[in-house]
């Protein structure tokens, strides 16, 4: 599926979809950056988020979708692992490398409390962010 059609679906989904109630929100902060994330469960595509991020670095706030693309093998693996890239809307894309950013990769805890990011950050490197589940409510 292209960029063009995916977002389509996305945005069909997103304002479809009854399972789409608010979704499953998450935020974390990390050097001055204030993460929001609202995870969007849509079978039979998979899954998509939402996400916003707001800071000084990003003159206020930058937001936009972002997916994984379909599942492709990672030549840099000694085992050949199968990875999934992360796609994300051109805005952001755009957003994060203008400032060098990039998104290595994403990991969820097995009880959904937490979802781990890691970016690699100019001068800084490689670092995680873990952004913590929005209980509602609390």
């Amino acid at each position: 599926m292209n960029s063009l059609a995916a977002r389509a679906v996305l945005f069909a989904l997103a304002a479809d979809s009854p399972s789409q109630n608010g979704g499953t929100k998450y935020c974390g902060q990390r050097f001055g950056v204030a993460a929001n994330v609202t995870l969007y469960e849509a079978p039979p595509y998979g899954g998509y988020a939402h996400v916003s991020l707001d800071g000084v670095a990003f003159s206020g706030t930058v937001s936009g979708m972002a997916w994984f693309s379909e599942a492709a093998t990672d030549p840099q693996h000694p085992v050949k692992q199968i990875v999934k890239q992360i796609v994300m809307e051109r805005r952001l894309q755009t957003a994060l490398g203008r400032r060098g950013v990039s998104i290595r990769r994403i990991d969820a805890a097995e009880d959904g409390n937490t979802i781990d990011v890691s970016v690699n950050i100019p001068f800084f490197g490689e670092r995680i962010i873990t952004m913590h589940r929005v209980v509602p409510g609390h």
